[in-house]
This record gives structure tokens, sequence and C-alpha cells, in this order.
């Protein structure tokens, strides 16, 4: 009988390359929406605003927009820290290394930021 051998099916270990810079961006974007929301309390900034970016971002477009600002720095992030650290050995082409770094920051940007807090529990936001 011949013995069949599965290498890397379940989770392939090559994933493990863009995990860090993926929780890195993604933990960077949280701290940012977190600072933004200390500074909103600090100085009694509008409470729409500050209600949006917690609950849900599509209620008020202030609070759009620093969620989306947040999803563009972490996915910023992201793309810089796979293009300078993650993929700089394995991808000796530069402009494929820079396509497949962009393509990972897109894909993924921390989108669940857009997600109504509704949608999640029983919020009362």
């Amino acid at each position: 009988m011949k013995s069949i051998k599965l290498y890397n099916l379940i989770f392939p270990i090559w994933i493990l390359l863009f995990i860090p810079p993926i929780i890195i961006g993604s933990l960077i974007g949280a701290v940012y929406l977190l600072l933004i929301l200390l500074i909103f309390d600090k100085f009694n900034v509008v409470n729409a605003t500050v209600a949006a970016m917690a609950g849900n971002p599509f209620n008020d477009v202030g609070g759009f927009l620093i969620v989306a600002s947040a999803v563009i720095v972490a996915g910023l992030l992201i793309y810089f820290f796979n293009n300078r650290f993650t993929l700089r050995k394995h991808v000796v082409n530069d402009r494929v290394r820079v396509r497949i770094a962009i393509l990972i920051g897109i894909i993924t940007a921390p989108w669940t930021y857009f997600v109504p807090a509704s949608l999640i529990g029983k919020f009362g936001i």
C-alpha cells in the first residue's frame, strides 16, 4: 500500500509570512481610531461623530471619514511592511513586489471597521 503525504494542506507555512504585517497594520489602525476618540472625548467634540465612529460609521459623514482614514492608514501600513520587510527577500523584481504588496494591502485592510456595531451585538449606540 502506498503512503500518501499531504504537505501543507490545511495551513501552509508560507502564510505565516503575511500575518505579522496584517496584525501590525490593523493594530495601528485601531490605535489611530482610539486616539481620535480620546481626543474628541477630551475636547467634547460633536457626539454624533463619536457615536458614528463607535457604532455605525454610515450615520455621520465625519464619523465615516475618520473610519475611512483609519482603514486607509492601516492598508498603507500593511503595504509598507509587506513591501519593506516581508517580500523583500522572496520577490526580487521590484515591480512585482510592489504590485503584490499593494494587492495584499488592499485586500487585508481592516474593512470590518465599517461594520455597524448593531450587527455584531446589542449595543445601544
